[in-house]
């Protein structure tokens, strides 16, 4: 696997270097660490400055600010050791959210990993922050790490990770992902499914079928809720066989609602680490107007988010033995 990591001098990229630490990656995984350098960074200070020494000002204070960055990223790169991981540093200077993009289509990245300033729902969508530049035109999954999740974690620290799974093949990709990670000891895993209100569906069907009265059509909506709820309740158990073969404590929950509202209110009320959610592969401006799922997830959610998505041109995922 191999997973991209912005690093700066942030509390936010600190608490993502926190919980990586706390998450052993598959064998002979390759671990980036990237240190972005914006020009307005070096640049600082020259105001007023002659222009006859302008250009010799500006290489030095990049040069200055370049030797920094490589002395935090290299300190950074020690403390993320393990063994049969390979730590690849990486300093750049350009545009945070094109670098990173650039990085993932150059060095094939898995997963991307970026902590967010901790502004949540729509005014942080309208200011264009990194993380969600990155969420949306990612070809990899992106984790995107919260304050919260890390603010008190030590290495040994186990995690409470909510699942959704809606039985798309991005959702049971969520689970296979899930699967490659090895968490700390006494982890917990609870694997969601929700049901949602399916009255259009059910009318549609009734009219087919020719089913009027009052009686009849409750009759008719609890049967197709039981085989609903027998189906879900079926993909939920397939998960847990799927997670329990890892050896982490899994438990399922069957709700009725809206996934992301129902899945945002056990986040809160149960205090989870991280969220994972698959995504239909919606990007760009289709993405903001049907509002998915993971994307609601990723800007409302309390604690770190993980969005799977396949990378393009895959096999979908078929829940292999």
């Amino acid at each position: 696997m191999n997973v991209l990591v912005t690093v700066d001098n942030s509390p936010e990229s600190k608490t993502a270097v926190s919980l990586l630490q706390s998450i052993q990656l598959p064998a002979n995984s390759s671990l980036f660490l990237l240190h972005v350098i914006e020009p307005k960074r070096w640049a600082e200070g020259i105001e007023g400055k002659s222009m006859i020494h302008l250009r010799s000002i500006l290489s030095s204070a990049k040069s200055k600010e370049v030797d920094k960055a490589w002395q935090y990223i290299n300190k950074a790169a020690e403390s993320v050791r393990k063994p049969k991981l390979k730590v690849i540093p990486l300093v750049r200077d350009g545009i945070p959210g094109g670098e990173i993009l650039s990085a993932i289509d150059k060095y094939r990245i898995d997963l991307v990993v970026l902590g967010t300033r901790g502004r949540t729902g729509l005014k942080r969508f309208l200011m264009g922050s990194v993380s969600e530049w990155v969420l949306t035109e990612a070809p990899c999954s992106v984790l995107i790490v919260r304050k919260k999740a890390g603010s008190v974690m030590k290495k040994s620290k186990s995690l409470d990770i909510l699942i959704g799974n809606d039985g798309s093949s991005d959702g049971k990709a969520a689970i296979e992902f899930v699967r490659q990670l090895h968490f700390p000891p006494s982890s917990h895993v609870t694997v969601c499914h929700v049901l949602e209100q399916q009255d259009a569906l059910q009318t549609e069907v009734s009219a087919r079928l020719g089913v009027t009265g009052s009686s009849n059509l409750k009759e008719l909506d609890d049967e197709i809720r039981q085989i609903r709820e027998q189906e879900g309740n079926a993909l939920l158990n397939a998960g847990i066989r799927r997670l329990k073969r890892r050896g982490l404590t899994v438990e399922k929950v069957l709700a009725h609602g809206h996934p992301a509202d129902h899945m945002l209110t056990m986040a809160q009320k149960k205090k989870f680490d991280l969220l994972v959610v698959g995504s239909r592969g919606i990007t760009g401006l289709r993405r903001f107007f049907l509002g998915s799922v993971s994307h609601k997830l990723a800007q409302h959610a309390p604690c770190s988010v993980l969005v799977v998505r396949q990378p393009r041109g895959s096999k979908r995922v078929k829940g292999k033995k």
